[in-house]
């Protein structure tokens, strides 16, 4: 591992299209919109930015297609000042994402993975030496297995820590979550992993975290993060160790890029040299920050931004509204 190194990110572009409606439709409903957004996204290029937001430098690779959704792609990394090499491009079309928004900022969405589910093992391959020298390696579920387990296996013989988001939820391949050193879910994903692991359906929010630390017992698992929205986020490590973070109060406009902004401040945080503590903190201003405002993006905290929430001060009285917002 190199702690001066940058963060490796193998995720996923998306074409985000959302729409603010009043309430978020039941089957069969139609309802007027009233207001859309056409940006960049996708967790992997959300989590990128995010991170290099924050401050620091950003590596990894994100599948586009060839399709006029690939120059937003394009067009995002050079704004947020990521390396273009960080693309790999295949034929036909990008990832696409269409999200609905309610006047709460609860959202629905549905996701067409496009280029993302061509990224595969041999891809990782020509990027060895990349993940050797990073700090940090960090997936979601926007793409394969196999890209995530090779990149994972190739991290562990670096000695790099592995970071794994599986969002959007699948079940998890065994050889991934042994070579997971933070896994960092939100409440109905733990869920969703006890119940494949130890059979338990029906865990009380709040018995959540530890259920899934029990069942992960033996596994790779050295850090569970579990998000738990309002009441906050917790932290269960394999020696027992248990940290709870508050939420901190904002009004929700927009929770479609929270849980990204969390992971991104989390990490951040972490290859910083933060303890557990002081990273959780930080990851959960981030969200925050994030949720209170529209769109994903443009609604990312930079670090003087975070620092601001965290001593205090109120972050509508420092973060612009996205133009066109």
């Amino acid at each position: 591992m190199n702690s001066d190194g940058p963060v490796f990110v193998l995720g996923s572009f998306v074409a985000a299209l959302s729409m603010k409606v009043a309430h978020l439709p039941a089957a069969g409903e139609s309802l007027r919109g009233e207001a859309l957004l056409l940006e960049a996204g996708g967790k992997g290029l959300n989590v990128a930015i995010a991170l290099r937001r924050l401050g620091l430098a950003v590596d990894g690779l994100i599948a586009i297609g060839s399709d006029h959704f690939a120059a937003m792609a394009q067009e995002a990394l050079a704004r947020a000042d990521l390396p273009e090499g960080m693309l790999v491009g295949f034929p036909g079309p990008s990832g696409t994402g269409v999200g609905l928004i309610d006047a709460h900022g609860e959202n629905m969405i549905a996701v067409f993975p496009g280029a993302n589910g061509l990224l595969s093992a041999r891809e990782v391959a020509g990027a060895e030496a990349r993940i050797g020298r990073s700090r940090a390696v960090v997936a979601q579920y926007e793409i394969g297995d196999a890209p995530i387990a090779v990149t994972f296996a190739t991290a562990r013989t670096w000695g790099v820590r592995t970071v794994l988001n599986p969002s959007p939820y699948r079940p998890i391949a065994a050889e991934i979550l042994a070579a997971t050193d933070v896994l960092v879910l939100n409440e109905t994903e733990a869920k969703c992993l006890l119940a494949e692991l130890a059979g338990r359906r029906g865990v009380s929010s709040g018995q959540v975290p530890a259920a899934l630390a029990e069942a992960l017992a033996g596994s790779g698992v050295e850090s569970l993060v579990v998000t738990l929205g309002c009441e906050g986020a917790v932290l269960r490590q394999r020696d027992g160790r248990t940290l709870h973070q508050a939420a901190f109060a904002v009004e929700a406009k927009d929770a479609t890029g929270c849980g990204d902004a969390f992971l991104a401040g989390l990490v951040a945080a972490l290859s910083s040299g933060d303890d557990w503590a002081g990273a959780l903190r930080f990851a959960s201003a981030c969200g925050a920050i994030t949720c209170s405002r529209i769109g994903v993006i443009d609604a990312l905290p930079t670090r003087p931004q975070v620092v601001t929430m965290i001593t205090g001060e109120r972050p509508s009285e420092r973060i612009p509204s996205p133009q066109g917002a």
